[in-house]
């Protein structure tokens, strides 16, 4: 980026995320230079079952006292219904 300190994004996934929308959002967001940290909302290693099956294996999870959630410039929030019920049970 030209001007100013890099952006930073977080992108959320939990099992039963779309997949298609995880991954396409990261990749446009890595090719405009933006700084993307994907975050399991689960707090147990290993990686996210998306909906059609595919895993991922993200970049940190929900808990991890490394992540400050607020240095970062925007949070995206992939689709998929049972990600997103997933993610609306979680307390964090």
């Amino acid at each position: 980026m030209a001007h100013g300190a890099q952006k930073r994004a977080i992108v959320l996934v939990a099992n039963g995320s779309e997949e298609m929308e995880v991954v396409i959002t990261v990749d446009v967001l890595r090719r405009a230079g933006i700084q993307v940290l994907v975050l399991a909302a689960d707090t147990s290693a290993g990686p996210v079952v998306c909906s059609r099956g595919v895993k991922l294996v993200p970049d940190a999870y929900l808990g991890d006292d490394s992540v400050r959630i607020a240095t970062y410039d925007a949070l995206v929030i992939p689709g998929g219904a049972e990600g997103s019920a997933t993610l609306s049970e979680n307390p964090q």
